[in-house]
């Protein structure tokens, strides 16, 4: 699901994955501030995030 470099977001904030490794990814967020994160907790997070996105432009769309 994670591709070195690409750009995601969790609760903290948009990170860029600099690592893959395992079970883990090293990010960094726009602050420069480095983590090393579990991937099936960010993967259940960025698809909680995708998914109220997607309702909020849902909503947006049934008011016009």
């Amino acid at each position: 699901m994670f591709e070195l470099n690409g750009v995601y977001r969790n609760r903290i904030g948009e990170y860029t994955v600099v690592a893959l490794n395992g079970p883990r990814l090293v990010v960094r967020y726009a602050d420069g501030s480095e983590a090393e994160l579990n991937i099936n907790i960010q993967a259940r997070i960025w698809e909680n995030i995708v998914a109220e996105l997607e309702e909020r432009a849902h909503s947006r769309r049934q008011l016009r």
